[in-house]
Order: C-alpha cells, then structure tokens, then sequence
C-alpha cells in the first residue's frame, strides 16, 4: 500500500536576533503576521490540492505549533500530536521510525524546522545528509513524497516540491 508523507517547514517567524531580545527561549519564537498570511494562503491552495491527511504531527517549537493551527482552519486531520522528534537537531531515523511504528495511516503531514527537514529529505530519498544544503526548504514550503515500502528503508520517491510564492500564485 502506497503512504504519502507531506513535509512542510513552519512559516515566517520573528527574527532570531530580533526575539534574543526578549530574553525568551528560541523555543517560544512565534509566526509574524506576515508569516501567518502568507501560510494562510498556503493552506488555502493545500486544501485544494489535497483530500485528507491521517496524521499530523508537529515539533513543540511554538512557531510549529502556530503552522498546524493555520493548516487546520483549512485541512481535516484525523488525528495530530507533538513530537519532539521534529525538532531542528533531531536525527531523522527517529521520525521515520515513530512513523513505521504506526500502522494506522497512510497519509500523514510532519511541521518542522531547518535543518532537520532538509537532512529528512535526503535521509528520505537515501543520498546521505552531506547534500542537505541542496535541500533547503524555505519557510512555508511543502513537499510530498511517495512511498511502498517503511519510511526507514529510505526508498521514498519525491513526488513534488513547492514553495510559498508558487502556491500563492494558483
């Protein structure tokens, strides 16, 4: 049976530099209004393009948090949950096993941070980490992959890849 996975980076959120200021935790960094308009569009065009998604899972990180409540005004998620498994400098494997240990999907959704979903797409598509920086996602960009076979057997097929601008243009 054929799982689909969408990866989706967070969408714009303060300035790092901006938000040390504050003297709150990176953790607690959240989506400008900017951001948040742009991922509306976003998830305006993703409700369009895609019918349901079984499982939603999101880093704890507040602007990946934010991201999941913007796409659930727009898409049905049968069920979504916290991972900390989706965090910056998770390794990858972990996710893909979480994933595999679950049966009962066969559409699911990941919000996550760089450079951990670059280093998911390559871990993904089986081509080592070392070309993560060829797959940078920008933030609020979207990809899908394909897969028939565990997520940890590193078989998956990238099916597309989209980012913010080009949905705001359909």
């Amino acid at each position: 049976m054929e799982k689909q996975l969408y990866i989706v980076r967070h969408a714009i959120a303060e300035e790092r530099e901006e938000f040390r200021k504050t003297r709150q935790p990176d953790e607690l960094r959240p989506l400008t209004v900017k951001g948040r308009k742009k991922f509306e569009k976003t998830s305006m065009w993703m409700a369009h393009t895609i019918d349901e998604v079984d499982w939603l899972l999101y880093s704890p990180l507040t602007r990946a948090q934010q991201t999941a409540e913007i796409l659930a005004k727009h898409l049905n998620f049968k069920q979504s949950s916290e991972t900390s498994t989706l965090k910056p400098m998770e390794h990858p494997k972990k996710l893909c096993q979480k994933l595999d240990r679950e049966k009962n999907w066969t559409t699911a959704m990941v919000i996550g941070h760089e450079p951990f979903l670059s280093h998911l797409v390559c871990y993904l598509l089986g081509i080592g980490m070392k070309h993560s920086e060829q797959f940078l996602m920008k933030k609020g960009g979207v990809a899908l992959f394909r897969f028939h076979a565990p997520l940890s057997e590193q078989k998956g097929k990238l099916h597309w890849w989209t980012t913010p601008r080009l949905t705001s243009l359909a």
